[in-house]
């Protein structure tokens, strides 16, 4: 699986070009710590990116970042405030549209296509 830095097995397979790879990696890399912040205030258990960002046909005009999240257990509305609010924030930290998938909703999915190109 290939990491947002490039690195892992099949790396070169998963971006179009160089210059992509290096504005994904820059992007999420340049803000690590602040989506850390983010995980531990918005309850959030694990947070991979998946889709276009680490599969190769990302678009720098278009595309927007999909992310997989696991949240903690919280209360119904507690869990409604986390999800928004830490899909805001992603969107703007990173200056992008957000797509945020709720692990929760597709644990019972036997789905290869989140899990084969997840970072």
């Amino acid at each position: 699986m290939a990491k947002a830095d490039g690195s892992g097995p099949g790396a070169d397979a998963y971006y179009q070009t160089d210059e992509d790879l290096s504005m994904i990696a820059d992007t999420v890399n340049s803000t690590t710590t602040e989506i850390a912040n983010l995980c531990q205030r918005f309850g959030v258990r694990r947070l991979d990116l998946f889709g276009s960002g680490v599969r190769g046909d990302f678009d720098r005009d278009g595309s927007d970042l999909d992310f997989l999240g696991e949240f903690i257990p919280l209360s119904p509305k507690e869990h409604a405030d986390s999800y928004f609010g830490l899909r805001s924030s992603l969107a703007y930290l990173l200056g992008r549209e957000i797509d945020l998938v709720q692990w929760e909703g597709v644990a019972n999915l036997q789905s290869g296509a989140i899990s084969k190109c997840r970072s």
